[in-house]
């Protein structure tokens, strides 16, 4: 059940395990939308098409939500391309990238 939890008062740089924990089973994915309908702004709505979503968690608590859809796993071939792409937004268009 997603019920508010006390605040982390820790700087982020002091946490620790942190780590991204992709949801793969439906109790997580439930756990994830019920987050997202209880905190989000807009509530939940299922999104549509393929998509990652991701729990970050630290020292045992969820930290944040993250979920892309499949436009936003496009990444450029090389750095090469991501530089000196033809098209204006094809590189900005990506709102996250993970470096894990």
């Amino acid at each position: 059940m997603a019920e508010p939890q006390p605040l982390i008062r820790t700087p982020a740089g002091e946490l620790r395990n942190l780590r991204l924990d992709l949801v793969t089973h439906k109790r997580d994915s439930l756990l994830w939308n019920e987050y997202i309908d209880r905190y989000h702004y807009l509530g939940y709505q299922p999104l549509p098409g393929a998509q990652l979503r991701y729990f970050a968690c630290a020292e045992g608590r969820i930290l944040a939500l993250l979920g892309f859809g499949a436009a936003a796993w496009r990444k450029p071939y090389s750095e090469f391309q991501d530089r000196h792409s033809t098209h204006p937004f094809e590189s900005q268009s990506q709102f996250a990238r993970l470096f894990v």
